[in-house]
């Protein structure tokens, strides 16, 4: 429920947030490499006491710390999260706790969703796909509150 209250947060600060255009190559915001770091540790020590993988949760925080906007967040937190998932893929392995086929199948599926979907994002201006973002954040968000008070009034 708690983790729900922040996707809410998280996605009203995206819908209010303006549209700014930070070209790569440029200083970094206000704060810098302190405040991007900050951010980081907040986003794995959500993801890792949530139990839940830190995309929309690295996006927006990318958004706030490094001045990114919407295309450039979504892009280099793939690359982070790709990283982050190799390193904890390999452990999971080592330990025999990975299906090899599943796996591989699914990673199929999700390199071509990814081609279409990397396409279809740049056919969307930036600011509207942020709110898209941001819209379904709050959808499963709204979902994920309805699922924990089901639960909780059966208890």
């Amino acid at each position: 429920f708690i983790f729900a209250i922040l996707m809410i947060a998280i996605a009203v600060y995206m819908l209010k947030r303006k549209c700014v255009d930070i070209a790569s190559g440029k200083t970094l915001p206000h704060g810098g490499t302190g405040k991007i770091v900050l951010i980081g540790f907040l986003v794995g020590l959500a993801s890792g006491y949530f139990g839940i993988g830190g995309g929309f949760l690295i996006v927006p925080g990318l958004i706030y710390s490094a001045g990114l906007d919407i295309i450039q967040a979504v892009g280099t937190s793939l690359i982070s999260v790709g990283t982050f998932g190799v390193v904890t893929a390999l452990r999971y392995a080592i330990s025999g706790d990975l299906d090899i086929l599943i796996s591989v199948l699914f990673i199929a599926g999700g390199v071509l969703g990814g081609f279409a979907g990397s396409h279809l994002a740049s056919t969307v201006p930036k600011r509207r796909l942020t709110q898209i973002f941001a819209v379904i954040i709050i959808i499963v968000a709204i979902y994920m509150m309805y699922v924990n008070l089901s639960v909780l009034s059966f208890v």
